[in-house]
């Protein structure tokens, strides 16, 4: 009879043991599930990460293409910067010629006021010259 006890006592270890590989069994089951749905997630936002990326992309090609139009505005801007310096120059030098012709003409109009006061003072003078003077006795008979 001591080995029919035996054999029920290995058997019952054997049952608990049995009772507990069933237990891990299923926490394993459930850790797979919470695994499968955190996978499922993450492909998810691999997914929208691939959108994102691809969107990047695109931003990414249009700011190249932007940042060349800027650099050949830039280029153009300062063509133009320096046609302007270049007709500024040209501005000044004119600037500088007219207020030359200015001042020389400042200095030739005091001579003219001069001129023209002698030239009203000899018009003066040959009004009363003796030819006017006769001239007006011939008109006066």
């Amino acid at each position: 009879m001591e080995l029919f006890a035996r054999i029920e006592e290995v058997n019952a270890q054997n049952n608990a043991v049995s009772a507990r590989n069933e237990e891990a069994n299923a926490r394993n089951v459930a850790v797979s599930a919470r695994i499968e749905e955190a996978n499922a997630r993450n492909e998810a936002v691999s997914a929208r990460n691939g959108v994102v990326n691809a969107r990047n992309v695109t931003v990414s090609a249009r700011n190249e293409d932007a940042s060349a139009r800027i650099e050949e505005v830039n280029a153009q801007n300062n063509a133009v910067s320096a046609r302007n310096g270049v007709v500024t120059a040209r501005n000044e030098a004119v600037s500088a010629r007219m207020e030359e012709a200015n001042a020389r003409n400042g200095a030739v109009s005091t001579p003219k006021g001069v001129v023209n006061a002698r030239i009203e003072e000899a018009n003066t003078l040959n009004r009363n010259t003796p030819n006017e003077l006769f001239r007006l006795e011939l008109t006066r008979k």
